[in-house]
């Protein structure tokens, strides 16, 4: 609460590449990939100023981000009435 407590400033860089297409009359195929935290930056995701601790635990003040991870995802879709 006296304001004396502070965080490093940091940047998140994520991408994202895909291609949609209409494959029949009705159907329309998406195709993409992406990664999250490109260059691994280690970052709290989450500060708690007043935490409080569990049972015998200390309280923990910060929550780290997430590590580099990648995705990956196909849609098939069907649309009505076209």
């Amino acid at each position: 609460d006296a304001n004396d407590a502070f965080s490093d400033s940091y940047g998140i860089a994520e991408g994202k590449i895909g291609y949609k297409t209409n494959v029949f009359k009705n159907f329309a195929l998406d195709i993409y990939t992406g990664v999250n935290n490109i260059f691994d930056e280690s970052y709290a995701s989450q500060l708690q100023i007043n935490a409080l601790g569990f049972g015998a635990n200390l309280p923990r003040f910060y929550y780290p981000g997430n590590p580099i991870n990648w995705y990956a995802g196909l849609n098939l879709s069907y649309r009505f009435g076209l």
